[in-house]
């Protein structure tokens, strides 16, 4: 794993944890699969190891080529850990925690 970095790239967004989101660079991680499981970690106020595997979600391999690779401009976004994740080749993870 890296670095926790989440403290300096996350912002908080919303009054309340039952509406918050929060926005994550994946550009300072060394991929986008770790910038959303560290985004994903600091929006659930939870350590990156008590978090499911992101490979029982989705591949994370495929979502690093997807996004990292991407001619365009690439949103994925889906279910992972209780928390709602919307990706962007941008560099962007937009996570919402019910």
């Amino acid at each position: 794993m890296t670095e926790d970095t989440s403290e300096r790239a996350t912002e908080r967004i919303g009054p309340s944890r039952a509406s918050e989101r929060t926005q994550y660079s994946w550009t300072d991680a060394e991929t986008p699969s770790i910038g959303v499981v560290e985004a994903v970690a600091a929006a659930t106020d939870s350590d990156v190891t008590d978090l499911p595997q992101l490979a029982d979600t989705l591949d994370p391999d495929a979502l690093n080529d997807v996004l990292a690779d991407a001619g365009s401009d690439v949103h994925i976004s889906f279910e992972y850990a209780n928390a709602h994740v919307a990706v962007s080749s941008a560099g962007t993870v937009t996570v919402g925690v019910e």
